[in-house]
């Protein structure tokens, strides 16, 4: 007989209180001081204008972190956590660091001066500051409980839960053994060839071999589905057990498809979104866990990193948990719609860049349509459109971002209106974790469904987040529902 899950308050959300309110403030003073050096500096040498338009930047993102009901376990996490990377620490690499594989000119700067990044610079910051003004307006910790949504948190985690797991385990697998046929093979020795071939981050979602795509997501539904079974209220399971071991096998099988196609974030998104289960279901974080999450994390990146640069398969060890893999695979690349790319693309809008006119976004309600049946369909995803434009690559594609694609298809309108709806849009997301914090199974929807809409929107733009969340939010919503079919009257409501 299942033990009563506690009652807890609707809308009663985890918040950063006590202590660790004052992270938020000491975080948004340091980036306010990098940003004040840099510009005095930046008035003598122009090459610190990057910096003091970052750290700006990541003084803005913060903002929303300093009001005292701000909860960490949202959308806007992912987006001050990927802000910080691209527009904090990626201009100070830049300026102060040594180069990696490819040189900064190459990799971000492209020949142009640093009046160019300055210029575009100030309209990227523009853009961000309208963006938290929209998320902030939103008011996205406002409680909900009368929302019609909370039907979506009527589900239980009944005792079908695990032959669903073993079932997503088994259509995601089905989906990954078809998509590695479809494209020749596994072949450990050719990441770069597998990558260019279709499995970029950015360039060829649900452009190639979408179906078997959609269906390896069920590998990571399974997996997040037994973290939330397992750490259920009132449930105790010990270290060694049997439920311990089958989640870290879902998680190795969750792990293979984002290694065979080169995508770095989906491990780290796999791994945010179970911290954040854990912390929504007021599970308390073990240092040892922590650790070996960070571990696993760091390690996991860093041999995806050096594998596509490889020319063998073989990875020692040491160079998987190496400081200078850790920046390759964080810093010197073109993820996370970084300073450099957008003012790349504003600047090149509409000359080099034809204006997109909307298309960046509604383009991906064709996603869904299988190119076997539609082999006209034009690409949906707009990095490698940027790719092919500004960096003249035409193999792998750039991520744009909210606030560069909001120019790319409508200049100054897109900035001033644009980005707002899109923080907006946000907010209203971060707004439905505080549905129901009493019900599993809607920690796990939110979670799974929509927490990555933030991240999403920042690498993907607007449309890409809403088609991507949404296609996560039905795959779930599939499962879930599954697991109602046979319900325990004990069991949470």
């Amino acid at each position: 007989m299942s033990t009563v899950a506690p009652e807890i308050t609707v809308g009663d959300v985890p918040r950063a209180s006590g202590k660790g309110s004052a992270v938020p403030g000491l975080v948004l003073l340091a980036w306010l001081a990098i940003a004040l050096v840099a510009a005095t500096r930046a008035l003598s040498f122009p090459s610190y204008w990057p910096i003091a338009i970052g750290s700006a930047t990541c003084c803005l993102v913060t903002l929303p972190a300093l009001r005292k009901d701000y909860s960490p376990y949202g959308p806007w996490t992912a987006v001050m956590a990927i802000t910080y990377v691209a527009g904090g620490l990626r201009p100070l690499y830049v300026r102060f660091g040594e180069e990696g594989t490819r040189s900064f000119d190459v990799l971000f700067l492209l020949g142009r001066d640093w009046a160019f990044f300055a210029h575009n610079g100030a309209i990227y910051l523009l853009g961000f500051a309208l963006f938290v003004l929209g998320y902030m307006w939103a008011r996205p910790e406002r409680r909900m409980e009368n929302s019609p949504l909370r039907a979506f948190s009527k589900p239980v985690l009944g005792p079908s839960t695990p032959l669903v797991i073993i079932l997503c385990a088994l259509i995601g697998t089905f989906g990954l053994v078809s998509y590695i046929q479809a494209t020749g093979g596994l072949d450990l020795s050719d990441f770069s060839g597998k990558q260019a071939s279709g499995g970029t981050e950015m360039s060829q979602d649900y452009e190639s071999h979408g179906i078997q795509r959609s269906l390896t997501q069920f590998c990571v539904v399974a997996f997040w589905l037994h973290v939330a079974y397992v750490l259920r209220p009132g449930h105790k399971f010990p270290l060694l057990s049997f439920e311990v071991v089958g989640g870290v096998f879902l998680f190795l099988l969750s792990c293979i498809f984002p290694i065979v196609t080169s995508s770095r974030s989906d491990i780290v998104y796999t791994i945010f979104v179970t911290l954040a289960i854990a912390a929504m279901l007021r599970r308390p974080f073990r240092l040892w866990a922590l650790v070996l999450v960070g571990v696993v994390t760091i390690a996991s990146i860093n041999f995806i990193t050096l594998a596509r640069g490889s020319s063998s398969s073989e990875v020692s060890v040491s160079s998987v948990l190496a400081l200078d893999a850790v920046e390759e695979s964080i810093i010197y690349n073109r993820n996370f719609a970084d300073l450099y790319n957008a003012s790349h693309i504003i600047g090149n809008t509409p000359e080099v860049l034809p204006a997109a006119n909307g298309r960046t976004i509604t383009g991906w309600l064709a996603a869904p349509i299988p190119r076997a049946v539609w082999p006209t369909k034009p690409i949906v995803n707009p990095g490698p459109i940027v790719g092919e434009y500004i960096y003249g690559n035409g193999r792998s594609g750039v991520p744009p971002g909210v606030v560069a694609e909001m120019w790319w298809n409508w200049q100054w309108p897109g900035i001033v209106v644009g980005t707002v709806l899109a923080g907006i849009l946000v907010g209203l997301i971060s707004r439905l974790k505080n549905i129901d914090y009493r019900n599993t199974a809607w920690v796990v929807l939110f979670c799974c469904g929509l927490l990555r809409f933030g991240a999403f929107t920042l690498t993907s733009g607007v449309g890409g987040a809403a088609f991507k969340s949404l296609e996560a939010f039905v795959c779930i919503l599939f499962a879930v529902t599954l697991c109602s079919v046979w319900p325990d009257s004990a069991d949470e409501s």
